[in-house]
């Protein structure tokens, strides 16, 4: 039998894992007079996507136009999950994590994790940050 639990959090971790070399070593390419280093990035990137995301059609987002930063949007060493719940009916696991930011180590940033078990496979569905100067949770792209 398959943890749910562990199972969802290893992928959201492995994601991380991922994301977090693709976004440094994309960083390392930006070079704007080389236009094959962006396709080299987009390719790598949907690559990543389809071994940890839901199957769906991204007209936006990174894939349709990747973009990084010198501070990687995901990074295991400054988010850590607080909390897990998880629906054995929906084969659903809802990951909370808490994110700081190493050039703002006061502000911190909560985010909400959607990872949907098909097939005992997890997938990472949909990402989520708690805003609140909207006292709500606002859908995040990939």
């Amino acid at each position: 039998m398959v943890n749910i639990e562990e199972s969802a959090k290893s992928i959201l971790i492995d994601f991380f894992d991922e994301m977090f070399d693709w976004e440094k070593e994309a960083y390392g390419l930006l070079d704007p007079t080389r236009p094959d280093s962006v396709n080299y990035s987009a390719e790598k990137l949907r690559l990543i996507y389809e071994k940890y995301l839901t199957k769906k059609e991204r007209k936006t987002g990174e894939v349709a136009g990747p973009s990084v930063g010198a501070e990687p949007r995901f990074d295991k060493r400054h988010e850590s999950i607080v909390s897990v719940q998880v629906d054995r009916e929906k084969q659903k696991v809802i990951i909370n994590t808490e994110k700081s930011f190493e050039n703002t180590p006061d502000f911190k940033e909560e985010n909400r994790y959607t990872v949907l078990i098909k097939g005992n496979k997890p997938r990472i569905d949909k990402m989520e940050t708690y805003s609140p100067f909207k006292a709500r949770w606002v859908n995040v792209v990939f």
